[in-house]
């Protein structure tokens, strides 16, 4: 929620004319993420620094690459919800439908009553 609140202040700030979109782009990363995808980001770059880092799971290779880590961590900040920016709409949507207890409506088939009756007789061979 952190991570929204903050997207939708910066999006205010442009739309109101207060920041520009070439002060948006030219903005430090941390500043444009929510604060727990920037810890989140710090502990994967110490975890690089100090050589325990590994691309994958512990079993992986150890990272050398500064910029592999980065990606890495922006990842991880990803894949915990608390980065801003990406799809938001569709966490939003997700989280609604844990909350109300639904799941998503089951499509009915599309398949023809004769096709179906060929699939529960069996399908015929073909002639040679």
């Amino acid at each position: 929620k952190t991570g929204e609140k903050n997207t939708s202040n910066i999006a205010k700030k442009i739309a109101s004319g207060k920041m520009s979109p070439k002060q948006y782009a030219t903005m430090e990363t941390s500043e444009k993420m929510a604060k727990g995808g920037q810890t989140k980001v710090g502990k994967v770059m110490r975890e690089f620094g100090q050589g325990k880092l590994h691309s994958g799971s512990k079993k992986g290779p150890v990272v050398k690459s500064r910029k592999q880590a980065i990606a890495i961590a922006l990842s991880e900040a990803g894949k915990s919800k608390m980065a801003k920016g990406g799809r938001p709409g569709l966490w939003a949507n997700i989280n609604a439908r844990k909350k109300a207890g639904t799941s998503r409506p089951k499509s009915k088939s599309t398949i023809s009553p004769k096709a179906y009756a060929n699939m529960k007789a069996g399908f015929p061979k073909k002639k040679k």
